[in-house]
């Protein structure tokens, strides 16, 4: 039922050849009407960004801000693109909706985040069911991959859980999310992400950001070896990449570039927040085209 070629009409995406692209802005409410009450986030490119990442390092995986506005992320030569909801909370997994409509309008390559929930790691058995559910409905919508991941309440991985789950996505690419970074042996868990075949483990190194976890990043690589790709994300930005690299050895880095705009709202009602604690519903994340420029300087450099 949904007119995508007249929904998607003129619009743009920013995108860069292997880039990883997050959402977290509201849907237009032609895709659902649960944006009214944000459910729905995604983020939003524009056609500045686009410019600036069009010869981007293959190595570089960008968390751009994306909208069902900016649609065409092959002509920026993007080849995968991993979607979430409510990136502002840590990601969520995204609508079917959003999924077909990206879908039907790109070729790239899409992952799709696996969260039911804000929180933790460690699913009652209904959640686990939810999750195992949307990785068997995006498998059947045509996704190239999924990003999930699982926790005992001891800290450690949920090997079965993961085995069920890596069995259920079929031919799809698998990525462990940063669930890692909150593991209690991270050593342990990327070799049991070679026996389950797991593909990618997105970390920080288990610290705030990536230049904190520089030296177990450096450490998580070796232990990889090529048998998992070690995806290095949490304060990528340009000024930090070549120290990391130089540390680490890593050749992949997730970033956002982000920036906040305030929200076009001119009535804002004063009686009522509807925001998280430190963030305004009224501050808008976008992706600064002249972040990703610079950090694409710094990988052609390296």
């Amino acid at each position: 039922g949904i007119n995508l070629k007249q929904m998607l009409a003129n619009q743009k995406i920013a995108a860069a050849e292997n880039v990883e692209i997050f959402g977290t802005e509201k849907l237009n409410t032609f895709v659902s009407q649960r944006t009214e009450d944000g459910d729905l986030l995604v983020m939003r490119a524009h056609a500045a960004a686009r410019d600036a990442m069009k010869a981007l390092c293959p190595h570089l995986k960008i968390g751009l801000s994306l909208s069902l506005h900016d649609i065409q992320a092959e002509k920026g030569g993007a080849n995968r693109l991993e979607l979430c909801s409510g990136l502002v909370i840590g990601g969520l997994t995204p609508s079917p909706s959003l999924f077909l409509a990206i879908k039907n309008q790109c070729k790239i390559k899409i992952h799709v985040l696996i969260r039911p929930r804000f929180g933790d790691f460690c699913y009652s058995d209904g959640e686990f069911a939810n999750i195992l559910e949307d990785v068997k409905l995006f498998q059947r919508l045509g996704a190239d991959g999924v990003v999930i991941g699982c926790l005992l309440p001891d800290g450690e991985l949920d090997v079965k859980r993961l085995q069920i789950l890596k069995e259920a996505s079929g031919s799809m690419s698998v990525t462990l999310h940063r669930a890692f970074d909150m593991c209690k042996n991270p050593i342990k868990a990327i070799n049991q992400c070679k026996e389950i075949g797991i593909n990618t483990i997105l970390t920080s190194g288990q610290r705030e950001n990536c230049l904190e976890g520089a030296k177990n990043l450096s450490l998580y690589v070796k232990e990889a070896s090529s048998q998992v790709d070690i995806l290095a994300g949490g304060g990528i930005s340009a000024s930090v990449i070549q120290k990391i690299q130089s540390i680490t050895g890593l050749t992949s880095f997730h970033m956002s570039g982000k920036i906040t705009e305030e929200s076009k709202m001119i009535y804002k009602n004063p009686s009522v927040f509807m925001g998280l604690p430190g963030i305004s519903e009224y501050e808008i994340w976008k992706t600064d085209s002249t972040k990703i420029a610079a950090a694409k300087e710094v990988l052609e450099n390296l």
